[in-house]
């Protein structure tokens, strides 16, 4: 269950909702220039802490967090309205579509990014139906890779995919939870990986990841980089950045194997994950960087 406080000082939001084991705490709004690495100030971290500390009965520091980020997101203004605060300005989407029948999607939000894209491809059917009488988008009512659609796995009852993790292939309760929680039926594959190559063990004591993970993510998910990995696949960037920094030298040799990289391209991709990492907070790098 998260919280929310409806009204900080400078009049936004301020929420906390428990994820992967920590608690997520924002936002702030801010101006800012385009760039590909966009990163948090120390400021915002600042207000958020100073905001957080006004309603909860525990006092956090910035020794309490372990990793901030920030991105950039594009608002949508009603040139009839005069400019104002960014804080004002709607995050919802427009989507909009011109006489030749292109269809261009604006604004929005992160965590809307589902209803923003069922929307889209909702407005391209109706523009362009084929067939002809499915006219929306679907995706609410498909099932992802690894829920057992067919239940012919478990017949969907995944606290047996839990059971066999523990009990058939050993890994400890917080691993097993973990695996079954976030591949579904696709743990069990994950630790065929893990038996057959001698990848079980955690990357990092504390998180329920294992190596075998950053394998499949490779042979089964399209990552391409170490970012991917541990942004985008086991998303430990976004838990704990300085634990990554310690475990990349873990990772690229998993990944050097399945996608034939050399030593020069191993030190290449270190050097782009660790510009990656920078922007992952506002302290600065651990030495083992």
């Amino acid at each position: 269950m998260g919280i929310i406080v409806p009204k900080t000082r400078d009049g936004r939001v301020l929420f906390f909702l428990p994820w992967e084991g920590m608690t997520l705490a924002g936002t702030t709004d801010s101006k800012t220039g385009i760039t590909m690495r966009p990163q948090p100030s120390a400021e915002e971290v600042k207000f958020i802490l100073r905001e957080a500390n006004r309603v909860l009965s525990r006092k956090v520091t910035k020794g309490d967090v372990r990793a901030a980020w920030s991105g950039i997101r594009p608002l949508v203004r009603d040139l009839s309205q005069e400019a104002g605060s960014t804080a004002k300005m709607s995050r919802s989407h427009v989507i909009l579509t011109s006489e030749s029948g292109l269809v261009t999607i604006a604004g929005g939000k992160w965590t809307t990014y589902r209803r923003m894209a069922e929307d889209t491809v909702t407005a391209v059917l109706r523009e362009h139906p084929d067939p002809p009488e499915e006219a929306r988008s679907r995706s609410s009512e498909i099932q992802l890779i690894g829920a057992d659609r067919a239940r012919v796995v478990v017949g969907q009852d995944f606290d047996q995919i839990t059971i066999t993790l523990r009990e058939t292939h050993g890994f400890d309760k917080d691993t097993a939870l973990h695996l079954t929680r976030n591949y579904g039926t696709r743990a069990l594959q994950i630790a065929i990986i893990a038996e057959r190559e001698n990848l079980r063990e955690r990357l990092w004591p504390k998180y329920p990841y294992i190596a075998a993970e950053v394998a499949f993510a490779v042979d089964a998910e399209y990552a391409m980089t170490a970012e991917d990995v541990l942004a985008r696949r086991l998303r430990l960037a976004f838990q704990d950045r300085d634990a990554c920094v310690s475990l990349i030298d873990r990772v690229l040799p998993i990944m050097a194997k399945r996608l034939g990289w050399n030593r020069a391209r191993q030190r290449e991709e270190r050097e782009n994950c660790i510009a990656f990492l920078q922007t992952m907070s506002t302290l600065p790098l651990p030495n083992s960087a």
